[in-house]
């Protein structure tokens, strides 16, 4: 009931030198995104630095998330790709859970 996406790849599942080991997870993303959300989805959280290599297939992700309606909490950060982050969006994160 609760998805926490740090820094998340939510492109498409084709093997850009990312090394993607199973594509097909990326396949009908909209009606499986549309399901967790139908089955009560309680928290839908999205983190990612300004400067991630990952920033413009997030900002895509966002921009489907706003056009079907579907509610989500976002945090933005200063850096990247990199572990501080990360830190960072999980304990924001696990405060946010079971509330």
């Amino acid at each position: 009931d609760y998805v926490g996406l740090f820094s998340a790849y939510m492109g498409p599942g084709r093997d850009e030198g990312l090394g993607f080991m199973a594509p097909q997870m990326y396949e009908n993303t909209d009606e499986k995104i549309n399901t967790l959300y139908a089955n009560g989805l309680k928290l839908m959280y999205i983190a990612i630095g300004r400067f991630d290599f990952l920033y413009a297939p997030n900002t895509a992700f966002r921009a489907k998330l706003d056009a079907a309606g579907h509610p989500y909490t976002y945090l933005e950060t200063d850096g990247g790709h990199i572990w501080k982050n990360w830190r960072l969006y999980l304990c924001d994160f696990t405060q946010k859970l079971f509330k």
